[in-house]
This record gives structure tokens, sequence and C-alpha cells, in this order.
């Protein structure tokens, strides 16, 4: 039997991981990514070549944001952070700071702040994820339209209806674009 390429487990592990927390087994999505980071950390990629370091520290840090995100959904706030941070700075010094992939890891940590109470620092974060967004692509493509909506249920939760509105009609008004006005996530 040919030998399974590193790569392919690592895909498959965060395939499985990414499964399990859609149907909310927190639990084994963890170890999922558990395994997918232990696999990125032995392996970078395809044994066929010589993988860059910009290849191992990108598999790292998405192994990291999805076991991250993995610890906030089980309420595991201080590890979450840890790692959400982890991954953040694998990013930034693999993409540079202005980058959509660092705008999500920043968007992660900003839920995760939010769920913490720390109210300033997950504004702070979310106004930061949406500024680099908007730099880096046009202003009518999904993860925008995500951070916005984000942004705007910080605010409805804080009691800033105002703000809130103007995100989410914002928000509404380019998925309306990109989806149409009868797709499931612009007609709720």
């Amino acid at each position: 039997l040919p030998r399974e390429s590193h790569e392919s487990l690592w895909e498959r592990y965060n395939k499985s991981g990414k499964k399990a927390l859609d149907g909310a087994d927190y639990d084994r999505a963890k170890l999922m990514f558990e395994l997918a980071l232990i696999e990125a950390k032995k392996n970078p990629g395809d044994e066929s070549r010589t993988p860059s370091a910009n290849d191992l520290s990108l598999k790292i840090a998405a192994s990291t944001n999805n076991l991250a995100e993995a610890h906030r959904l089980l309420g595991q706030y201080k590890v979450a952070e840890v790692l959400f941070k982890e991954a953040l700075s694998l990013k930034e010094k693999a993409l540079g700071e202005e980058n959509m992939s660092v705008a999500n890891t920043l968007n992660n940590l900003a839920v995760l702040y939010q769920n913490m109470a720390n109210y300033a620092e997950a504004e702070r974060l979310y106004k930061k994820a949406l500024a680099i967004e908007e730099k880096v692509s046009s202003q009518e493509n999904a993860p925008i339209a995500s951070s916005l909506n984000n942004l705007a249920a910080f605010y409805d939760q804080q009691g800033r209806y105002a703000e809130a509105e103007a995100m989410y009609k914002r928000s509404l008004s380019i998925k309306e674009r990109l989806l149409g006005p009868a797709h499931r996530d612009t007609a709720s």
C-alpha cells in the first residue's frame, strides 16, 4: 500500500474537526485539531517538494486557530486566548498584518473577548479586522459582511442600537448584492 502523506492526514484531521464543530461535538473537534497540529508540526507538507517556512507556519497557524475555536466553544477561554494569539502571531509573520486570514483570526479573538466580557478589546479587534478587510479587498465580499454583522451584534449586545442598526444595514446591503434578496442569509 502506498504510504499516506502527512499533508493528507493533516487535511483529514482538519476536515474531521470542522465537521465535529458543525455538529457541536466540541470535544471531538478539539481532539481532531490537536492531531492536525501535531501533523503540521511533524511535517509541513507534501514530501515530494521542499516546503517553505511560510507553508509550515500557515499550517500550524490554521491548526492553532481551529483548536482555539474548539476551546472557545467548550468555554475554555484562557486556553483559547493563548492559542488565538499564537495563531495571530504566526499569520502576521507569514502574511503581514494586512491580510484576510489575519483579519479572520482577529475576528475570532474579538468573539472570544466578547464572550469573556472584555468589551473594549473585543470592539478594538472587531474594528481592526474590518479595517484590514476593507483595505485589502472590495467592499462587497462575504468576510466584510460577516465582520460588519459581528460588530453590529456586539453593538446590539451593548445597547448601542443606532450603531448596531447602521452596521446591520451595511452588512445586509452587501449580502443582498452578493446573494440576492431572497437568499436565506438575507431574507431572515
